[in-house]
């Protein structure tokens, strides 16, 4: 195995990419490149432990627009003419150039997901769909190059916990199940009826909230901590909860409900379906309380997903 070692920085190959880890002063930061080429993307899994990283957003030579999103924490990302505040669940469409970014993730942990299309030969499973089409108008309506983070829908969040899942393992992806997924991705964007955008603060500082919020999403199959860590931390809840909606959009037990009943939904995708095992896997003690939850969620219940959520995966298999 080829491993180029420079500094602090280590580039190992896999089957479809590479692995690329730095080690910094107060943690890590780790990206794995998956190429798609044959179906024209490429997808980045992001994955830093620290407070502070510079990088370069580049994917190659090719022309290229990118859909960034995030899974996990927040960060802010500053340039020479840009500022821009990514909380768990926006995304951003721009393309990648040579700039430096110096990104600032108050959270201490963050998670993303990165997708370059390639604007001339992107394809889409479905043959009848014209990918560069599209994608053109994906960068239209999400205001490519504008730093405007926008909201993603819950279904298109599914998604990307479902690739998350299965990037997770390199050595046994399945090609076209990802292509699967990352087509009805973009469809839903372009489908898509209103576009929120995100006006985040850009604090980059780390805050109470920030640390309730490391607590909470670390483990969505634990209790809710916020009691505990405002304990320790000296706080009242009250003003923490009030604090925490103002940056992350919600209440901390709301947001850990919903990010919960996300990652089920997720697995669910993939084609669980021992729901006793799924509501466990996210904290909930019976079936019954999972499948009641999930549906005051998302206005149906977990056996009905496949036909409610219109899963890609299930038609696929019923072909």
């Amino acid at each position: 195995m080829d491993i180029r070692v420079f500094n602090d920085f280590k580039s190992t190959p896999i089957s479809r990419g590479r692995v690329y880890e730095m080690k910094l002063n107060d943690g890590f930061a780790k990206v794995t490149n998956f190429n798609f080429e044959k179906h024209g993307f490429i997808i980045n899994y992001y994955d830093m432990k620290t407070s502070f990283f510079t990088n370069q957003d580049r994917v190659g030579e090719m022309d290229y627009a990118m859909v960034n999103t995030t899974l996990f924490g927040r960060f802010v990302s500053r340039s020479d003419e840009t500022a821009v505040a990514m909380l768990p669940g926006t995304g951003i469409v721009h393309h990648p150039s040579d700039a430096r970014n110096y990104m600032y993730l108050p959270s201490k942990g963050y998670m993303g997901l990165g997708i370059a299309f390639d604007r001339k030969n992107f394809k889409f499973i479905d043959a009848d769909l014209r990918g560069p089409e599209i994608i053109r108008s994906v960068e239209t309506t999400y205001k490519a190059d504008t730093s405007s983070p926008f909201y993603l829908s819950d279904d298109i969040m599914m998604e990307l916990y479902a690739l998350q899942t299965i990037l997770g393992d390199p050595d046994t992806i399945d090609d076209v199940q990802v292509s699967i997924i990352v087509s009805d991705m973009v469809r839903r964007l372009n489908d898509a009826n209103e576009v929120r955008f995100s006006d985040a603060p850009m604090e980059t500082d780390t805050f109470p909230e920030d640390i309730v919020y490391n607590h909470i999403m670390s483990d969505l199959s634990a209790a809710s901590k916020v009691d505990e860590v405002c304990s320790e931390l000296g706080i009242d809840k009250f003003d923490i909860s009030r604090r925490f909606k103002r940056t992350y959009g919600k209440t901390p037990y709301s947001m850990q409900r919903h990010q919960r009943l996300l990652r089920a939904g997720s697995m669910l995708m993939l084609g669980e379906r021992n729901m006793e095992a799924v509501a466990r896997s996210i904290g909930y003690a019976t079936e019954n309380k999972f499948a009641a939850a999930f549906r005051k969620e998302f206005g149906f219940r977990p056996k009905h997903f496949d036909k409610e959520f219109r899963n890609p995966l299930a038609r696929d298999q019923n072909a």
